[in-house]
């Protein structure tokens, strides 16, 4: 699930811990891509910290 930016409304841990109980396959599956989502919001998030950090290092080089 999102909220109304697209963003999960769980954490992939949240998520992940759901889908470790789950018994039912359609479920698991469900849930499967609901934790993918979360893990690639979560690695699109770092990476633009880690992009905006390294900027001023760049500017301050030239």
């Amino acid at each position: 699930m999102a909220d109304s930016d697209g963003r999960p409304t769980r954490t992939w841990q949240e998520i992940a811990a759901e889908a470790g109980k789950e018994t039912d396959p359609l479920k698991v599956a469900a849930l499967t891509e609901e934790l993918e989502r979360a893990l690639a919001e979560r690695d699109a998030r770092i990476k633009i910290a880690i992009r905006s950090a390294e900027q001023p290092a760049k500017r301050k080089a030239s």
